[in-house]
């Protein structure tokens, strides 16, 4: 089995909206014979210049829908070391002084994320 395409949210929605209409034979086709280019309807636009072996893998085995930075700082905000950073680099005697060290970040830039300072 194939790795998970990593497609960003306009994509995923584009796929979803394809596999809900079972458009999949399709749509490949379409893509293919297109080069990547053949998507005019506004809510496919996001797959023209998507390559053809990763629209094929999306559709037929799955799709990972790419987290923005947000998501990424929160995700490692609440689980320091499980979030591909490596353990040796934050140990659990750390984990605070990291946390901390982030939500200072985010205050200095004046930004706020969902589940660290918000």
């Amino acid at each position: 089995m194939s790795k998970k395409v990593i497609v960003t949210r306009p994509q995923a929605e584009a796929l979803n909206g394809i596999i809900l209409n079972m458009e999949q034979f399709e749509a490949i086709r379409a893509h293919v014979l297109s080069n990547g280019s053949c998507w005019a309807r506004l809510d496919r636009a996001a797959l023209n210049g998507m390559s053809a072996e990763d629209l094929i893998s999306a559709l037929v085995f799955d799709f990972e829908v790419e987290k923005t930075p947000h998501e990424r700082l929160a995700e490692v905000y609440q689980s320091p070391g499980k979030s591909g950073i490596s353990r040796s680099y934050i140990t659990s005697m750390h984990s605070e002084g990291f946390r901390t060290g982030i939500k200072t970040a985010l205050e200095f830039l004046g930004i706020e994320v969902t589940g660290v300072n918000v």
